[in-house]
């Protein structure tokens, strides 16, 4: 077992509520309790067993049961896991120096991230202007209604970020800023010898990542038409966002936050694909999920994103809905009554992705160049079990493409 993996044993072992409790602070049925890290007269502290989180609404406190444990008892992070491992029973894991090392800095960078995080909501709500400037955008625009957008806590980066924590922490700060992908390091034509570190997020709008109710990643989009990239992600490999509506049912699989949001709005658990679309990460979340419906759009790419998740998922729980020509979610969420309409109907149409993909190809190849262009659907046959892989080649793949067997399995 490596330490990151004793670390998540003893976050699933430790219940929040229990361990709080143990602090002697009494939680109501509700979930509430007076704040201990300020004079508290009102129960301001919120706390969530599910999710595994606290926080208070007044003073600001908050995190997981790490964090509580940590600024609870004055701990640093690896006292503060091995303590609540004691309590759980989890046996201890004691790391080699380089394991521990990559741990803490794995934990700074989620600090910093979820600290960042509540920098750009705040700058968000804050000022007037730049709020009118998010609802512009989201709210008229996009259609969203404003309380999704603020329940999502979407912020925005104002460029401010490495001067407010040089101003607030010092430049001690900064390397971790850099780590977690929140600032870059440019060269300082003035003084060669000292670089500057900018902002890597500025005037875009921020959608936070959320795990367990903490964030763990930030992407931003841009509002401006003539900006490259769209969307500009922390580095490393981009989570699924909204990650913590992921349960044993039915889950909607789009292509990005705004899609999401609009199906939320909606009342559907979402999730949206970031940064490259099926990962192997992404995938592994979905696997809990008793039914994958794919909102992506309807071109190679998502054509390519469907065909790997059926490998990864198995296609009997894949479906692909297909949208209107041209269409995307947020496109039909934008319509009113007539766009839900339309969703419901090709919700009910839904697709196995296999036959979604021969359609596609057939659609596009002349019929002498399919049996070529029919490769990735036949490459993901050979991945499934022998019986199903039988089915869908004669039910399917000739079917749809009025193939031979021959032509199939040449």
């Amino acid at each position: 077992m490596t330490y990151a993996e004793y670390v998540e044993k003893v976050r699933e072992a430790s219940d929040l509520l229990t361990v709080v409790a143990r602090d002697g602070i009494t939680v109501s049925p509700q979930g509430t309790a007076l704040c201990p890290f300020h004079v508290d007269s009102h129960p301001s502290l919120s706390l969530s067993r599910t999710k595994g989180i606290f926080h208070c609404f007044s003073c600001g406190a908050s995190g997981d049961v790490f964090s509580w444990a940590m600024r609870r008892r004055g701990l640093r992070f690896r006292d503060a896991v091995e303590a609540l491992g004691a309590l759980a029973g989890v046996p201890a894991h004691r790391p080699v120096a380089a394991e521990q090392q990559a741990v803490d800095v794995a934990r700074a960078v989620e600090d910093i991230t979820e600290w960042a995080a509540a920098y750009y909501t705040a700058q968000g709500q804050r000022s007037s202007v730049i709020r009118a400037g998010i609802d512009a955008y989201l709210v008229a625009s996009r259609a969203i209604p404003a309380h999704v957008v603020l329940d999502h806590q979407v912020g925005w980066a104002d460029g401010g970020l490495v001067s407010h924590v040089q101003e607030t922490y010092g430049s001690s700060w900064l390397p971790v800023l850099v780590e977690a992908g929140l600032a870059n390091v440019v060269k300082n034509d003035w003084h060669p010898d000292t670089p500057t570190h900018r902002d890597r997020f500025v005037d875009r709008v921020i959608f936070p990542c959320f795990r367990r109710g903490r964030v763990v990643f930030l992407t931003g989009r841009t509002v401006h038409a003539d900006v490259e990239p769209k969307y500009l992600h922390q580095r490393g490999e981009a989570p699924l966002y909204n990650e913590d509506a992921l349960g044993p049912g039915p889950i909607y699989v789009v292509e990005g936050p705004i899609d999401c949001l609009s199906l939320v709005a909606w009342g559907y658990p979402a999730v949206a694909l970031q940064g490259g679309g099926a990962r192997p990460g992404a995938i592994r979340k979905l696997r809990g999920c008793s039914e994958i419906y794919l909102c992506l759009d309807a071109d190679r790419a998502g054509q390519e994103a469907a065909l790997r998740l059926a490998i990864g998922l198995g296609p009997e729980r894949v479906k692909v809905v297909v949208l209107p020509p041209g269409q995307d979610p947020n496109d039909l969420y934008r319509a009113g009554e007539a766009g839900r309409v339309a969703f419901l109907r090709a919700v009910e149409a839904a697709l196995d992705p296999i036959r979604y993909a021969v359609r596609g190809v057939t659609a596009d190849v002349r019929p002498e160049a399919l049996p070529g262009a029919l490769e990735p659907v036949l490459r993901v046959l050979a991945a499934l079990p022998l019986v199903m892989a039988e089915v869908y080649l004669e039910r399917v793949v000739q079917a749809e493409a009025q193939l031979s067997k021959a032509q199939t399995r040449a």
